[in-house]
């Protein structure tokens, strides 16, 4: 029988966000997802997702810094937009 590698260890910010969605036994936290409850989730995705961005400020040139700047000031903005962003994707979703 093949012996299976362990799986990858989470960096902190995942960790975070692992913890945020599981409850003790490894399940789901339903919780998390409820009114008033999923912006910590949101929140933690953006401080997670923020790591991989510079890429994303290269490409907007001069208008990364406003831009950027702004955003930072409108975490709930900043927040619903960095969420609904799928780096992975080559298009944008419609």
């Amino acid at each position: 029988m093949p012996v299976r590698a362990d799986p990858p260890k989470p960096d902190a910010a995942h960790q975070i966000l692992i913890d945020l969605v599981t409850n003790s036994t490894g399940g789901l936290n339903e919780k998390t997802f409820t009114k008033g409850e999923y912006k910590h989730i949101r929140a933690a995705f953006t401080n997670t997702s923020r790591r991989g961005r510079g890429g994303d400020q290269a490409a907007l040139g001069e208008d990364a810094e406003p831009l950027f700047a702004w955003l930072d000031k409108n975490l709930e903005v900043k927040e619903t937009l960095f969420t609904a962003i799928d780096r992975r994707a080559k298009t944008p979703r419609r």
